[in-house]
């Protein structure tokens, strides 16, 4: 069901996205989105130029690329965002949300790095809020992070509830630093 969800939101961005011709090519994805324990920052993201954003949608649909350099793909829509980016990461999140009930059977990583991405969009704060409670540590952070970073001060009471019960040490430091972001605003 995910696959079909995630090909849909491939094929509507394809649409949108615009001339084919100025996607970057896959050597300059793989320079942004390869390497031991890196992170995509915003200027390499930018300089893939027009169509970076369908071609990091296309890097994260598909199965060929390492699972890594997909999370990362992932991640890294945030630098360039789009409409056709803002719907296909709440398709993913859709679909990622249907099998992700456990945390054995969950892709957190995959989850995490969408919700990371959406903090770029206005009005996401709803569903950023109804993850910070996840079964992965690795979503309830980033839904944290996220929301203090769309600025979300709706989220005050919720992350500091979410707070006062949390028990992991790394999910607990995100909650206070969001809380700290979210007064300073």
């Amino acid at each position: 069901m995910r696959a079909i969800v995630v090909g849909a939101a491939l094929v509507l961005a394809w649409a949108v996205g615009g001339d084919a011709t100025a996607a970057p090519t896959a050597r300059e994805l793989e320079r942004v989105l390869g390497g031991y324990e890196h992170a995509a920052n915003a200027d390499d993201v930018r300089r893939l130029g027009a169509g970076a954003d369908v071609a990091l949608m296309n890097v994260a649909g598909d199965a060929r690329w390492p699972r890594i350099r997909r999370v990362r793909a992932i991640a890294a829509l945030r630098f360039v965002p789009s409409a056709a980016a803002r719907d296909w990461l709440r398709a993913l999140v859709s679909a990622t949300r249907a099998t992700c009930t456990d945390a054995a059977e969950c892709d957190a990583l995959e989850l995490a790095a969408a919700l990371s991405s959406l903090q770029v969009y206005d009005g996401q704060a709803p569903l950023l809020l109804s993850f910070v409670a996840h079964v992965s540590a690795d979503v309830r952070q980033a839904a944290a992070a996220s929301l203090a970073g769309a600025r979300a001060l709706e989220a005050e009471p919720i992350l500091r509830a979410r707070l006062a019960v949390e028990r992991d040490d790394g999910v607990r430091a995100t909650l206070a630093h969001a809380l700290t972001a979210l007064r300073a605003r």
